[in-house]
Order: C-alpha cells, then structure tokens, then sequence
C-alpha cells in the first residue's frame, strides 16, 4: 500500500481525488487544481507545430510537478498527445478540435492579454487557463487535454508514457491481464486483421 499522500494546504482534496471526480464530473472540477506551471522545460516540436510548447505548458498547468503525485511530465502527456493527433486511427474530429482549441488559445492570449503565452509569466500562463473555462471551446479544449493526461496515466508502459509505471504504482492500478507485447499492441495488431479469414455465411464451413 502507498503512502497516504498530504493534501496541499491550497486545496480541499488528494489529487487522486481530484483524479477520481474528474473522471465522474468533467473539466469543471479540475479548475480548483490549476497550479503555477515549472519553469519552462523546451520540448520538441511535434503535431501542433508552432502550438507545440503552448500545449505542453498547458498540460503541465493541469497536472503539474507539486508533490501531490507524478506530473504529467512524468507521464509523459505531451508525448501521448502528440501520438494520439498523428495516430490515422483516431477520431478525426476530436483531434480538430484540439488543433483549433490551441489556435484559438493563441489568439486569445494575444487579443486579451496584449502578448503571446509563451511570453506570459507563469502566474499569467494560470489565469488564463483559468479564464477560458467560462468559454465553451475553453472548456472543450481543457477536457480533452485531461482526458489525454488520464489516458496517459494509465497507458501500458510499452507505448512510451507511463514509464516505470509511474502512474499505475500512485493509482494502485492493477492493469489487466495478458499486457500488450512487441507483436500485439496497438497499431500492429490492427495489422492482423488481414490474416483474418471472416466467414459471413455458415454455408461457406
């Protein structure tokens, strides 16, 4: 059993609480947990281009490094992020709707705050996420953004994220049973479809 982790002074819940009522209540009961973000960590440019250290700078808002549990640095959020938008797979409207969330975020960081997000200080970074929780497409975006760090917090270590399960071990999490392999996992077992003798009338056996 894992220690008991100390609640933040700040805050009323454990994140694994905040884990927890997220999963049940949506991005709204997040908001109490929006931190100061860590000093700007440069991250490579992926999928969103330009948007790229904005989005990682914002996951790190919503599960930053402050002791209540692994951040999503140490998840490696931004790394599944980027797998699930270039993922040909995956919801084509859902991965839009990130993209126009972020170009939206850079434009309203711009129009009401007079300067780019990455020029904001981190105090400022924070407002403003808060702030665009009273907007639909804010609201959207942010909880797709949870959804991608929850993801990411219980993903199979042999994806690339949730390294030395870091997030199983906080979470308790017993993943099921048989685990992904190199020759199973996803995309690759998509991939044995085309072995796959489908039969669709019982007079072809």
């Amino acid at each position: 059993m894992l220690h008991e982790e100390t609640k933040n002074p700040q805050f009323p819940y454990s994140r694994r609480q905040f884990v927890k009522g997220v999963a049940a209540f949506g991005v709204l009961s997040a908001m109490p947990w929006l931190s100061s973000c860590e000093h700007v960590v440069p991250v490579e440019k992926g999928v969103l281009g330009e948007h790229s250290q904005m989005a990682a700078d914002v996951l790190g808002i919503l599960f930053p490094n402050d002791g209540n549990g692994p951040s999503s640095k140490d998840l490696r959020s931004y790394e599944y992020l980027n797998w699930v938008l270039g993922d040909e797979n995956y919801d084509v409207d859902i991965k839009r709707s990130i993209h126009k969330g972020f170009d939206r975020l850079a434009e309203f960081s711009i129009v009401e705050h007079g300067k780019p997000f990455g020029k904001m200080s981190p105090k400022g970074k924070v407002g403003l996420v808060s702030q665009i929780t009273e907007y639909g497409w804010g609201e959207n975006l942010l909880a797709r953004l949870i959804s991608m760090i929850l993801d990411s917090l219980v993903i199979d270590p042999i994806y690339g994220m949730n390294m030395n399960e870091v997030g199983w071990r906080w979470m308790e999490h017993i993943p099921g049973q048989p685990r992904a392999t190199a020759s199973n996992k996803y995309p690759q077992i998509l991939d044995r479809k085309k072995e796959l003798v489908i039969i669709s009338n019982l007079l072809d056996l």
